[in-house]
């Protein structure tokens, strides 16, 4: 006997609905499409000559090498979208055909998720209890403080959509030769003002205030904007 097209349906839809339920129930996370972008990391260990010879071949832009080994290097093509679901199988192709290239992958962008702000409701927050306690271990900055260390000579570096380096609390120990700005490529990490990032310079103005009420009261600030534009 033949089951009715009722029943049927009713037992794929109970498999479908086990299939969306189960993964919930087992703690799988949803899995995300990459989004491929319009820059390579290759590997040729010949250096940076053959990297410019491969990169006017085909089309690409050598902007340097990405470690002090001198075999990665970052390859970045104008002519591809910046933001693609699929890879660009064409340069993969001429990348995998050519002996000089050991290795490459076109990059994808990495997500990133805003944390939420947590207001302190300790009303003895503003006493700084981790920087002066005799309750639980503290970060010994009095004390680093008592043997004359300042953080002179010493280059903190702000990895973030960019610092404000004119503020006031920053212009007197900001390092311009330290700092780069990998959205634009250029040498200004003066940020892109949005509602949500007025906060640009906290992180950086709580090390270097120029006032010395910071902890670190005279490093050199070095900002990398790297997180607005190329991490989604």
């Amino acid at each position: 006997m033949r089951p009715a097209p009722i029943a049927l349906w009713l037992r794929l839809v109970l498999v479908l609905a086990l299939a969306l339920v189960r993964p919930r129930a087992v703690g799988w996370a949803p899995v995300r499409a990459p989004i491929y972008v319009s820059s390579w990391a290759v590997q040729v260990s010949q250096g940076n000559r053959e990297v410019e010879r491969l990169a006017r071949k085909f089309g690409f832009v050598n902007l340097g090498p990405i470690f002090p080994d001198g075999q990665y290097f970052h390859l970045r093509h104008r002519g591809v979208v910046q933001q693609s679901l699929t890879p660009h199988w064409g340069h993969r192709l001429h990348l995998k055909k050519n002996p000089k290239v050991q290795w490459f992958q076109q990059q994808t962008l990495q997500r990133r998720v805003k944390r939420s702000v947590v207001v302190p409701t300790d009303p003895w927050f503003s006493k700084q209890w981790y920087m002066n306690s005799e309750a639980q271990p503290d970060l010994s900055i009095l004390q680093a403080w008592s043997q004359g260390l300042s953080g002179q000579g010493i280059v903190v570096s702000v990895l973030d959509d960019g610092i404000e380096k004119d503020h006031p609390d920053l212009w007197a120990n900001y390092d311009p030769l330290a700092s780069y700005d990998f959205n634009d490529y250029d040498p200004d990490p003066q940020p892109r003002y949005t509602p949500s990032k007025e906060n640009r310079r906290a992180d950086a103005g709580r090390y270097h205030h120029r006032c010395h009420r910071g902890p670190v009261a005279e490093p050199a600030a070095a900002a990398h904007p790297h997180l607005q534009r190329q991490l989604g």
